[in-house]
């Protein structure tokens, strides 16, 4: 008898579970799983992996199975460039996927082109060479571009405060924190071609104490600050700066999806700010509904913009291969290319020009809510894409 129901449960079992084809499509994920962004790549890990997990349950990607291949980047372009080779060359993926950091994704870019594998950039690299003058026919950013970001955070910041004189950055010394800081600051002049600028920090990759940066900006007494500390380094900066009372002394304005995983980690200890970001976890669709009950289910929390991206990316590189039929990269290239494709944050658009894709930007204030036991943006402010992108033909990608 026990034999019996051992069988059939057996049969239940392979009913149950979809039949694949003999080879599986391999994807490589590349994230942060240590360091300092390693509490953001670990998220962003588990939201791929729970992509993958949905797809399979679902009968896989034209009958095949897909097996994800997770691997630390370490925010290091060194690292990413030789496990990128090694996700190539050896464990032979068909895609990429992920990568912490623009100079970690511009490495791993290189590779797509040299070896004309596919990467989607997913993991918050939004630097503007790599849809602009460093672009390749085999890399896409499904994350935001961070001019998409400096160009709305600018347009809120002039019509919401038109009381702000001074303000001041606070960034972190690489290619993004400059590139954010001093786009927006040239934004916001062409608003307000009055603001007067009173400090422009930079801190130093490797520095872990900011309160002598801190100090040096809450001296000169901004109307307004502006910052890109991210992952890690953003909830350490908030915690070294509510001490000194810097959110309480000015507007501080936390910007591109650097706010979102700051909410759900410092939880009530959050400060008030505003901040810019691609997602917020109460979008109304079926799939981030789906994404979001699973992941709350699996982690006890709520997803951030970079679990979405981690999430929809796989998402939409599965449309795009249903698309072309076939795992070849060229054919798969040329369906990404100027599709339309669903996401947990929406319908988007990715471009053909400079392979960008296009999403809206939520613009608020943090504030307690009394549903959740973190606060989440309140007052959104939501801004199409279009209205903040750099045309195509301006962006400097010429196709190769």
């Amino acid at each position: 008898m026990l034999v019996r129901i051992v069988m059939g449960m057996l049969v239940i079992g392979l009913l149950s579970t979809p039949a694949f084809a003999a080879e599986a499509i391999k994807i490589g994920s590349m994230n942060a799983l240590s360091g300092p962004f390693g509490v953001l790549g670990v998220d962003q890990s588990k939201a791929t992996k729970l992509a993958v997990d949905h797809i399979n349950k679902d009968g896989g990607i034209l009958g095949r199975k897909v097996e994800i291949l997770i691997r630390d980047d370490e925010t290091s372009p060194a690292t990413a460039a030789r496990v990128g080779r090694k996700l190539i060359l050896e464990d032979k993926v068909n895609f990429i996927v992920g990568v912490n950091g623009s100079p970690a994704a511009m490495s791993v870019s290189e590779l797509a082109s040299r070896f004309k594998i596919p990467f989607l950039s997913s993991g918050g690299a939004m630097v503007e060479a790599m849809t602009g003058k460093d672009c390749n026919r085999y890399t896409f950013r499904i994350n935001h571009l961070g001019a998409q970001f400096y160009r709305a955070d600018a347009a809120y910041v002039a019509s919401n405060f038109p009381d702000v004189k001074t303000i001041a950055g606070i960034n972190p010394d690489y290619s993004f924190g400059r590139e954010m800081w001093e786009g927006f600051l040239g934004e916001l002049k062409k608003r307000k071609p009055d603001i007067k600028l009173v400090a422009d920090v930079f801190v130093p990759m490797t520095e872990k104490d900011y309160t002598n940066y801190i100090s040096a900006v809450i001296d000169k007494k901004p109307d307004l600050v502006y910052s890109v500390f991210w992952s890690g380094s953003g909830v350490a900066f908030i915690k070294q700066a509510k001490p000194y009372g810097l959110f309480d002394k000015t507007r501080f304005f936390l910007a591109a999806a650097a706010v979102g995983t700051s909410l759900i980690v410092m939880e009530k200890d959050m400060a008030r700010m505003w901040g810019s970001e691609p997602y917020v976890f109460e979008l109304d669709n079926p799939m981030n509904k789906r994404f979001v009950a699973d992941f709350m289910k699996e982690n006890g929390k709520p997803p951030h913009s970079f679990c979405a991206h981690s999430y929809g990316t796989i998402m939409i590189l599965k449309q795009a291969i249903e698309k072309a039929k076939s795992v070849d990269s060229d054919k798969v290239v040329a369906a990404l290319e100027g599709g339309t494709f669903d996401a947990p944050w929406g319908k988007t658009l990715v471009r053909k020009g400079d392979h960008q894709a296009m999403g809206k930007i939520f613009i608020g204030e943090a504030k307690p809510n009394p549903r959740y036991p973190f606060w989440t943006l309140s007052d959104l402010k939501v801004i199409p894409a279009e209205e903040v992108s750099v045309p195509e033909n301006q962006t400097g990608c010429v196709m190769k």
